[in-house]
């Protein structure tokens, strides 16, 4: 007689098909649960939360800031708080970056022209690089991408104390290979505070510029 693989002529193979039909269903029941965690979540009123819900822009926050004081490239020094009343698009990085930096202060310069020429908007531009990054220097990079870019140059002790509510990460090391002598990673992210000081969407660094400015536009 010959051999046969039949789980019911051979009784060394067990029936794995109820375990396997279990599996299945243990699978279904727990992505239903995850999918009701995360789509039901509502406030009190019925609404969808808004704070740090993620979209095809970016990211929706509702963050208070702390006030901060930093050298500009203006010739003075400037808070955050002087800038009250107005929209703030902010990013950080230092003027030897040789590309996040530059793309992203393009990026700032294509969203200024598609707003209004009268839209009420800073753009503002802070240095972990403090040490190199002089007031002077700074004017020279921002002005090469726009005349009303403001620079800020920024020192470790503030920026320590601000870096919690942008999630700013940033660290300095030696690289032979650059002209410089050294690189710096840094956060990439563009930050948008509202004219209350409180920061309101941050947006990766590949989020467009047309959707930014889109987007700005029905905020200002």
């Amino acid at each position: 007689m010959s051999e046969t693989n039949d789980a019911t002529t051979n009784p060394q193979r067990p029936n794995r098909r109820p375990l396997y039909i279990l599996s299945a269903v243990l699978f279904v029941l727990i992505f239903a649960m995850s999918s009701y965690v995360l789509f039901s979540a509502q406030n009190a009123d019925g609404t969808t939360p808004e704070i740090n819900r993620i979209d095809s822009v970016g990211e929706i926050v509702d963050q208070p800031l702390t006030n901060f004081t930093f050298p500009a490239s203006t010739g003075e020094d400037l808070s955050l708080s002087d800038f009250a009343g107005q929209y703030v698009m902010l990013s950080f990085g230092y003027t030897s970056c040789p590309d996040v930096c530059p793309a992203t202060l393009l990026e700032f310069r294509r969203i200024k022209a598609m707003l209004s020429e009268d839209a009420n908007i800073a753009f503002v531009f802070i240095s972990v690089d403090g040490g190199r990054d002089t007031p002077q220097i700074l004017d020279r990079y921002v002005q090469r991408f726009d005349p009303t870019f403001i620079g800020l140059q920024g020192d470790d002790t503030q920026l320590q104390d601000i870096q919690d509510e942008y999630g700013l990460i940033y660290d300095i090391q030696e690289n032979e290979n650059t002209q410089a002598g050294y690189m710096v990673t840094h956060t990439a992210s563009k930050f948008l505070i509202n004219p209350e000081g409180d920061l309101i969407r941050v947006y990766s660094f590949t989020a467009e510029a047309q959707a930014i400015a889109d987007e700005l536009r029905s905020m200002l």
